[in-house]
């Protein structure tokens, strides 16, 4: 679907493959989207279907095997398929080499009153300038993806080697920039908007890198989901973090910034 937005965003991307149908994948390759930063490896199933270089708006990569979709076709983001293949690498990986690593759960603030004042179309459009935004905090860093995926406003971030007060950092970037837009897309045929003043709840957890205990993807992500409840329930426009330090889960309760 197209976006029209202040500044120039294309999250468009391209992935060049051999043209036969389906090509197999080193189990660590990876792909970015032309310099936006959006990463996978390819170790789920083995395999992709393919056909040449197409955009990926116009053909959805898919898993050879399963069939299923490894690119959200609305925002160009990772399949939460995908996101979980790699978060649960990452983790594993921080954990062998105790380096820390964080999670951020972001949630748009008062999103139903965009379907409801512009459109489903329009609240599209949002979704779309989030996403970008979101690629140019994280870089070639980390892993986003929706986190409902094919509905939903939420949006997981993965970040390796970021301890605690990075991700704060990381936080209050996307806050800053998600403020600063101003999406211009139809609310009908003949009528254009701006969508602007929004604003992001974030949760935020991370794990230190010390302790023997085991961290999943799920400790991380129920951590962030809620430190990100505390932050909604301060008034929204927060962020709230909760750690994961040696023996488990350590929550931080209301951590605002």
């Amino acid at each position: 679907m197209p976006m029209q937005a202040q500044g120039r965003m294309e999250l468009t991307a391209r992935l060049s493959l051999p043209a036969q149908s389906k090509s197999r994948l080193s189990t660590r390759e990876s792909f970015t989207d032309n310099g936006r930063g959006l990463r996978g490896t390819w170790d789920t199933c083995g395999s992709v279907s393919e056909s040449g270089n197409l955009p990926l708006d116009q053909e959805l990569l898919r898993c050879g095997e399963c069939g299923q979709a490894l690119i959200d076709e609305l925002t160009g983001l990772p399949s939460r398929r995908r996101w979980n293949s790699d978060a649960v690498q990452a983790i594993i990986l921080a954990q062998q080499h105790r380096e820390p690593i964080a999670l951020l759960l972001v949630d748009l603030d008062r999103f139903k009153g965009i379907n409801d004042s512009y459109g489903h179309p329009a609240a599209d459009s949002v979704l779309q300038a989030v996403a970008s935004v979101l690629l140019d905090a994280v870089g070639t860093r980390g892993f986003v993806c929706r986190y409902g995926e094919y509905a939903g406003d939420e949006f997981l971030l993965l970040l390796p080697s970021v301890d605690c007060g990075g991700a704060l950092a990381v936080a209050v970037e996307i806050q800053g920039s998600i403020r600063k837009l101003s999406v211009r897309t139809r609310s009908a045929r003949t009528v254009t908007v701006a969508i602007s003043d929004l604003t992001a709840s974030i949760g935020v957890a991370a794990f230190f890198g010390t302790g023997q205990s085991a961290v999943g993807v799920e400790d991380l992500v129920l951590d962030a989901d809620g430190a990100l409840r505390d932050a909604k329930r301060s008034g929204r426009n927060r962020i709230c973090v909760a750690g994961v330090e040696g023996a488990g889960l350590l929550r931080v309760d209301r951590s605002v910034v």
